[in-house]
């Protein structure tokens, strides 16, 4: 095994190991200020729509799609063509996920009826108002999730076992912050926060 893909694995074991503890004491800290309330389990279910559109967008669509071409180009062709299609990815990427954000803003009030049909209509209201708060959230996240995925590409793997972590400690501070005085939309706060923390590599190659 070479050192550098030693350190790799390191990396990946050592964000998946902070992720998890992170996840666990976000868990506790959010449960010991909000306790088991109607307000949490629907930040929770407007949290699931964002992160399902951000894996899909930089998971799925990015990964899948892009990322194996631009692994090709890292071999084949010069250092310059291979970043000028890194930065192209990156920008479309982030214009995709302004106009899916736009697109759910609007959409939220039916998105919310539609993950809610049981709630009450002051619930269903609160979840199109959480949905919508959470949008700047989800750019950042699902640029994060695509940058994650370019580096990987350039074998960088130590931004992608700090953003999850970053995103956990986002949603801590934001509790304990303002939690009892904002409820949930401090949550939102910790999380837009924690997203666009992020420091990303310069990969055009100059």
């Amino acid at each position: 095994m070479s050192a550098g893909l030693g350190g790799a694995i390191l990396f990946l074991l050592g964000g998946a190991l902070v992720s998890r503890a992170t996840g666990l004491l976000r868990d506790t800290v959010i449960a010991a200020v909000f306790g088991a309330t109607a307000s949490t389990d629907t930040f929770w279910m407007a949290l699931t729509v964002t992160d399902l559109v951000r894996d899909v967008v930089g998971g799925v669509i990015v990964a899948s799609a892009f990322i194996p071409v631009l692994s090709e180009y890292l071999v084949t062709r010069p250092p310059r063509d291979a970043a000028r299609l890194g930065s192209g990815i990156l920008t479309l990427s982030a214009a995709v996920l302004l106009v899916l954000a736009a697109a759910l803003w609007c959409a939220a009030p039916v998105c919310a009826r539609l993950l809610g049909p049981g709630f009450p209509p002051e619930q269903q209201r609160a979840l199109a108002h959480l949905l919508q708060a959470l949008m700047p959230a989800l750019v950042g996240l699902g640029f994060a999730a695509v940058q994650i995925a370019v580096l990987n590409a350039y074998s960088s793997f130590g931004l992608p076992a700090a953003v999850p972590a970053l995103a956990n400690l986002g949603l801590i501070a934001g509790a304990l912050a303002g939690g009892a005085r904002w409820g949930p939309m401090s949550l939102v706060a910790g999380l837009t926060l924690g997203a666009y923390q992020g420091r990303w590599r310069d990969i055009r190659g100059e």
